[in-house]
């Protein structure tokens, strides 16, 4: 699924145009390291920038159900990007999963900066290119 949506990447637009993040050191933003010195806190899925304003999106994929522990780890993400990387930019987060439980549609209703897909439509959307 990875691989697809990285080659696919059109696929979220309008709402998400897209591009797969490029760091000057030429590291990608495909399994995109959050570490700072000496720490580590994991590898986002996708880490992208838009075409139009350069802001930020960190895309998680999770291919069951979402629940706390998915919020809390893309809400860490994106507070690493801005920490680390954005310089300014927003970031927001996209979430693309099967379905979520009660405490992570609680915990994103109030976040206005994650946005969820479901994993059956992007797999539509796969399909039909």
């Amino acid at each position: 699924m990875e691989n697809d949506l990285v080659k696919n990447l059109g696929l979220l637009a309008p709402r998400f145009d897209v591009q797969l993040f490029q760091h000057s050191d030429g590291t990608t933003g495909r399994q995109y390291a959050c570490s700072w010195g000496g720490g580590h806190m994991g590898f986002m899925d996708l880490l992208c920038i838009d075409r139009q304003s350069g802001d930020f999106l960190v895309i998680e994929l999770k291919v069951v159900r979402a629940g706390l522990p998915a919020f809390a780890q893309l809400r860490s993400y994106i507070g690493w990007v801005k920490e680390h990387l954005a310089h300014g930019k927003s970031v927001r987060g996209l979430l693309i999963c099967d379905g979520q439980d009660e405490k992570f549609r609680y915990a994103a209703s109030s976040s206005d900066d994650i946005s969820v897909l479901e994993l059956s439509e992007v797999r539509k959307r796969l399909q039909r290119r």
